[in-house]
């Protein structure tokens, strides 16, 4: 629960970590599948993420997934993922090696600055809201 009593979102993390004859093929599957992720339902948004490695270092891919709650993963693990999983592990079998990670989502933090120009965006919107009214 977060602090207001709603549940809190839920962070989703793979990284895969890849053999490096599938990356390309690996880097342009990817989108497709982090889009049929997404609409499984309660996914708010995911980043794709590509680590920066020395030449023969192993490649790494992580996507991160914002999800409405626990719930929403739960459904997710239980109903969806083991498809898109095997679809994943048809195609490029043991040339990936993936590991999932769970984390609650505790807030956002900005610089000072922005932080300042936020606030003032939001006091607009409310004095625009009451002059509406």
């Amino acid at each position: 629960m977060s602090n207001d009593g709603t549940p809190a979102r839920i962070i989703y993390e793979v990284e895969c970590v890849l053999d490096p004859d599938i990356v390309v093929d690996f880097d342009s599957w990817l989108p497709g599948h982090v889009r049929a992720v997404l609409a499984c339902g309660g996914f708010l948004g995911a980043t794709i993420q590509v680590s920066e490695v020395a030449p023969g270092e192993p490649r790494r891919r992580r996507v991160v997934y914002e999800l409405e709650n626990e719930a929403a993963l739960d459904h997710y693990l239980e109903n969806e993922a083991p498809r898109l999983q095997s679809e994943s592990e048809q195609r490029f079998g043991t040339k990936q090696h993936c590991e999932q990670r769970k984390f609650q989502h505790r807030g956002n933090l900005v610089p000072a600055a922005l932080q300042a120009r936020l606030d003032r965006f939001e006091s607009d919107d409310e004095i625009g809201s009451a002059a509406r009214d």
